[in-house]
C-alpha cells in the first residue's frame, strides 16, 4: 500500500497567501475603478525575511518623501503616496509614455508577530524599504509532548 504524505499547514499557507494576494488586488482594482480614476499605479514590491525581521523593499523613483504615507493597522502595513508628473511643457504630441504617475496604494499582510517597538523607514536610490522587527514570541505550530 503506498503512503501519500500531504503537509495541510503548507496547503493552507499557500491557499491564504493566494486569497491575500486575490484580495489585495480586487481591493486595488475597486480603488482605482471609483477613486482615483484612471491616475492609478501599483509600484512593484518585494518582501521576505530575514531571522530578525520582516522586509518591505518598494521600487519608487521620483517619489519624494513628503508625499509618501506608511500606516500599520493590527496586521496590515498601507503604504501609499504620489508620484507627480515632472514635465512641464504641455504634452503636443507624445511619442513614447511608459512611466506610471499619480497615486499610488499598496497593502501589505504580515502573516508572523511582529513588535510594533523598531519599526523603521528609509528611502535611498529610488528604493523605500521598510524593516518590521519580527515578535520573539513562538508562533502557533507543532507543541512538544513532555514526558
Amino acid at each position: 500500500m503506498n503512503r501519500i504524505k500531504i503537509d495541510i499547514q503548507k496547503d493552507v499557507e499557500k491557499m491564504q497567501s493566494r486569497m491575500d494576494q486575490m484580495f489585495e488586488r480586487l481591493i486595488s482594482q475597486a480603488k482605482s475603478f471609483c477613486l482615483l480614476a484612471d491616475n492609478v499605479w501599483r509600484p512593484a514590491l518585494d518582501v521576505y525575511e530575514t531571522p530578525e525581521s520582516v522586509i518591505i523593499l518598494m521600487e519608487i523613483a521620483g517619489v519624494s518623501r513628503e508625499d509618501l504615507e506608511i500606516i500599520l493597522e493590527r496586521d496590515y502595513l498601507t503604504i501609499r503616496g504620489q508620484r507627480k508628473d515632472l514635465t512641464d511643457q504641455p504634452k503636443m504630441r507624445l511619442h513614447q509614455m511608459e512611466i506610471d504617475y499619480g497615486m499610488f496604494e499598496r497593502v501589505v499582510r504580515l502573516s508572523i508577530p511582529y513588535k510594533e517597538d523598531g519599526i523603521s523607514a528609509s528611502y535611498s536610490d529610488g528604493f523605500l524599504k521598510v524593516t518590521i522587527p519580527k515578535n520573539a514570541a513562538k508562533p502557533p505550530g507543532k507543541i512538544d509532548i513532555s514526558s
